[in-house]
């Protein structure tokens, strides 16, 4: 029996989407592996800028160079510790091509105002939820009103294995993609 490719896996990410309530979850090596793809998937690359949190652990901003664009950092709520929306909007330029908001310590961004936003935008949402397994803000959790979520499973979160990562869907499109 294959544990990490075989049918444990595909029973993993059929639960795990049920759980959260969306279509898709693709299991990963990691949150940084599942953000990177979903970014290449996108096609983010060279002379693009991503959006990420000022305060928040250094892979958000590496996948963005990774992919050969440019991490733009936008300052984070005093009270929340999450991405401040109201800097987001002073941040975008017609380079920007995604937003990566952090739910820090499973407190979540304030998704509906940033759905909007990126919305008049014409972005992306890749919603990093490696601390937000449990998440719920308004009605929704992760990967809800974002174009994607990705999880971690590392040894510090709150749904723990030693490593791994869930990259979560509603877009069938991007999860054909990441399949290939």
């Amino acid at each position: 029996m294959f544990l990490t490719t075989g049918p444990k896996t595909k029973q993993f990410e059929r639960e795990f989407a049920e759980y959260l309530g969306v279509k898709r979850a693709l299991g990963v090596t990691s949150w940084t592996t599942g953000a990177f793809l979903v970014l290449k998937a996108w096609g983010i690359g060279p002379g693009d800028e991503v959006i990420v949190p000022a305060m928040t652990f250094v892979s958000s901003a590496n996948v963005v160079c990774h992919c050969g664009a440019a991490p733009v950092f936008a300052d984070s709520d005093p009270i929340t510790g999450n991405l401040d929306l109201d800097q987001v909007e002073r941040k975008i330029t017609p380079r920007t091509k995604a937003i990566i908001p952090v739910h820090l310590y499973g407190h979540m961004v304030d998704m509906r105002k940033l759905r909007v936003l990126a919305d008049r935008h014409g972005l992306r949402i890749l919603e990093d939820a490696a601390h937000c397994v449990e998440g719920i803000r308004d009605g929704y959790r992760p990967g809800h009103l974002g174009d994607a979520a990705c999880f971690s499973f590392y040894a510090t979160k709150n749904l723990a294995c030693g490593e791994g990562g869930v990259i979560a869907t509603n877009d069938e499109n991007l999860a054909e993609k990441l399949l290939l």
